[in-house]
């Protein structure tokens, strides 16, 4: 009779060391700014055009009036 084997997905795995897991989670996180960089992206522009809206309306909220 042939052996019966597990399902792909329900091996054994060892426990990782604080140097793999480390290691898998700088991985995951390059994976994920790789995969969504357009929003990072318009998140940037957005945050650029803001900053230099409110640097540029600064002075007319901070001056007293004549």
């Amino acid at each position: 009779m042939d052996e019966i084997k597990e399902p792909a997905g329900d091996e054994e795995k060892e426990p990782m060391t604080p140097a793999e897991y480390r290691e898998e989670m700088a991985r995951k996180q390059v994976a994920s700014l790789m995969a969504h960089w357009q929003w990072y992206l318009v998140l940037g522009i957005v945050l650029l055009v803001l900053g230099i809206v409110g640097l540029g309306i600064l002075p007319f909220l901070t001056s007293s009036p004549p």
